[in-house]
């Protein structure tokens, strides 16, 4: 059944604790990166054994038709194949890093799910911005990702004092047909702080 829904939330964190969740952060999150590129470069090397040796062999249409048990045995999402083949290509492009977004300490934005969902960190303010644009079942695809659940982890850690923590705010599909005294408003779907 569909849902659409969103979310869209600010969260202060404390002003000396906010480095180490941003660090912490940014390393969870590269090794979430390498171990998807790690990924994707043991199902080139298995599909391009299949493939070895066999005339006009249709690499894209085996990596389509099987993706559903590579998403299982190689950890893969439908679109880190899609990175294979760029520009019509026949056979897949050999994986490089520079098809992941590894995060530096520069890196601000970090963009899940492919682009739909943002996470931006402003070092200025001490804040962390969650953001999930309305579609059908948004908010759920966004908190299986694990850089989300890497996010809710640590902002359930910090230790919030005055003046810091936040809300994240959303609606849905079902909310909104609440014909009742006050109902379809948006509701808090996160609560940080004191």
């Amino acid at each position: 059944m569909s849902c659409y829904e969103w979310q869209i939330g600010t969260v202060k964190i404390p002003t000396k604790q906010f480095p180490a969740l941003y660090r912490a952060f940014v390393k969870e999150y590269n090794a979430i990166q390498q171990c998807r590129y790690n990924s994707l470069k043991s199902l080139y090397d298995y599909t391009m054994s299949i493939g070895k040796g066999k005339r006009n062999f249709d690499y894209l249409a085996h990596m389509q038709n099987n993706a559903a048990m590579y998403n299982v045995r190689f950890n893969i999402r439908f679109y880190d194949i899609d990175k294979l083949f760029s520009n019509g290509r026949k056979k897949p492009l050999h994986p490089t890093k520079k098809m992941y977004d590894f995060a530096n300490t520069k890196t601000n934005d970090f963009m899940l799910d492919e682009g739909t969902v943002t996470i931006s960190f402003n070092k200025l303010d001490h804040s962390v911005y969650w953001s999930v644009p309305e579609n059908n079942h948004a908010c759920e695809r966004a908190h299986e990702q694990p850089e989300a659940r890497l996010l809710f982890r640590l902002l359930q850690n910090v230790k919030y004092t005055r003046n810091s923590g936040g809300k994240i705010i959303g609606n849905d599909e079902y909310n909104r047909d609440n014909m009742q005294s006050g109902g379809g408003a948006n509701y808090v779907v996160f609560s940080f702080g004191k």
